[in-house]
């Protein structure tokens, strides 16, 4: 008798031991007391996704596995969150907050919405010739890397000669006195 009763002090004190104060609730359950969402901050680019992941932890940072984790966001019309933390840019904007809880404790990540950016533009007309006095109106078109026209866009018109020929802010360009060629810039981001 004497011998099961020091078993069974034993084994008590190896689950005191095991169990940090704090950590457990109610049947020596890990209790989660934060939350962290990596990355806790982020850019997403308008139409793209970014996978967000979170960890629920005791007070003294014991990884809590087996939880439910529920994803929202406080602004689904910029950015929305599916049930497994997937991000989606829907408006340019923010930045969001997305919130994942884990058994009533939350915690966040803070999203921005890019614009889609800028691989190439196209001027038109490519190649003109004007005579003195004569203007024409040039247009600026920026395309992103999957060849999709991107609208929207500040343009920024230069000459690499205004001496010949002068360009406004919004490309039209006038031939001030004979030459060339000279070259008209249109700068999109």
């Amino acid at each position: 008798m004497q011998r099961s009763l020091r078993r069974l002090r034993l084994a008590t004190a190896c689950l005191v031991v095991a169990c940090t104060p704090g950590d457990t609730g109610p049947s020596n359950v890990l209790v989660v007391s934060v939350v962290e969402v990596s990355p806790p901050s982020a850019t997403v680019v308008l139409g793209s996704t970014l996978q967000l992941a979170a960890v629920g932890r005791t007070s003294s940072g014991v990884t809590v596995t087996g939880r439910a984790i529920t994803w929202s966001t406080t602004n689904p019309a910029v950015a929305s969150v599916s049930a497994t933390g997937l991000v989606t840019g829907v408006a340019i904007g923010g930045p969001v907050t997305i919130r994942a809880t884990v058994d009533g404790v939350a915690g966040s990540a803070s999203i921005a919405v890019t614009p889609v950016p800028v691989a190439q533009v196209a001027v038109e007309p490519s190649q003109v010739t004007l005579l003195v006095g004569q203007a024409q109106q040039f247009q600026a078109t920026a395309f992103g890397s999957g060849g999709q026209p991107l609208t929207g866009r500040t343009v920024t018109w230069t000459s690499d000669d205004p001496t010949i020929a002068t360009v406004g802010t919004t490309g039209t360009v006038i031939a001030v006195a004979p030459g060339g060629p000279v070259t008209i810039r249109a700068t999109i981001e």
